[in-house]
């Protein structure tokens, strides 16, 4: 059989090479299609595989396939500066199947398709709640391109794109695409040992929001004592990176922490000033100024600020 199939294909390539060298003005698509033949009928056994394989070369895709697949090039930002912001459209993607720079969705087997079903997806409002742009100010690129640092710097963001286009009904005015794509947010952790165990749940983008709520349980199985902790994050509040944290925690010995505290960090080289306050309430065991364990419980504050100067 393989005897057959390899004189087969041995007598095609002849013609084919007859026809190469004797007449110079075959239709390409006619020998596109010729070639494509010989692919099907090559694809009956192993052995004419390997021989359609060891003479020619896979056909090209078509053309309008490499154009569905090619990301749009952007324009200098230079081209854009001080025209109006018409419109900011922004578009969140879920974790799994999806690429920022292909609008086409993959293929998802059962998992992926689970992932995405349990994960919460970024609101759009709580990207534009990040970004230092606005609609109906003039496009400063210097400000859009710390806006899609900042974004990506997100522990709850894989990747984003920004894409800028001149608006057709006014070349006064741009529109600003961005694309979003979410990064699995529900991280366990845990461990184990003679005396403990121990299992903490982080959510990195707590219903959408982009807030952080942890928590973590610790059981000492030798003595029945537990412990617990549980941290809420802000990370920006209103679009004025003003963050936020609320801590409460216990251990196996009842000592106990409560935090509350409001700041501003220097998050970008735009930022201008910068401010905290943080108050917690303190309750430790200990045998300072005693054999025995005594009780303290102590309030601390703590407030700071600073400004950015321009050096050159």
């Amino acid at each position: 059989m393989w005897i057959r199939s390899a004189t087969i294909l041995f007598i095609v390539l002849l013609i084919t090479n007859d026809f190469a060298f004797a007449q110079d003005t075959i239709v390409q698509k006619d020998s596109t299609r010729l070639y494509e033949n010989i692919a099907t009928y090559s694809e009956r056994s192993g052995f004419t595989k390997f021989m359609f394989r060891l003479f020619f070369k896979p056909v090209s895709p078509a053309p309008a396939q490499k154009i569905l697949n090619k990301r749009l090039k952007q324009q200098p930002y230079s081209s854009f500066e001080g025209k109006i912001i018409r419109q900011i459209n922004i578009a969140t993607l879920d974790p799994f199947g999806n690429s920022i720079g292909d609008t086409i969705a993959a293929s998802l087997n059962f998992i992926t398709k689970t992932g995405n079903k349990f994960h919460v997806k970024t609101h759009p409002f709580t990207i534009r709640n990040l970004l230092l742009i606005h609609q109906n100010q003039p496009f400063d690129s210097l400000r859009v391109k710390e806006s899609e640092r900042l974004v990506r710097n997100m522990s709850y963001i894989t990747d984003v794109s920004f894409y800028t286009v001149t608006t057709p009904e006014n070349t006064d005015s741009v529109d600003i695409f961005i694309r979003e794509l979410d990064s699995w947010s529900l991280i366990p952790g845990g461990s184990f040992s003679a005396s403990r165990l121990s299992f903490n749940l982080r959510e990195n983008n707590f219903t959408g929001l982009g807030h952080t709520f942890q928590n973590g349980i610790i059981w000492n199985h030798s003595t029945g004592d537990i412990a617990y902790r549980m941290k809420y994050f802000i990370p920006n509040i209103r679009n004025t990176y003003i963050n936020s944290t609320l801590q409460y925690g216990t251990d196996e010995w009842g000592n106990f922490i409560k935090n509350f505290a409001v700041g501003r960090p220097f998050f970008s080289p735009l930022a201008k000033w910068a401010a905290g306050v943080n108050f917690s309430q303190h309750l430790r065991k200990d045998t300072i100024w005693s054999i025995n364990f005594m009780r303290f419980k102590y309030n601390a504050q703590d407030y700071w600020a600073g400004s950015s100067i321009p050096v050159f």
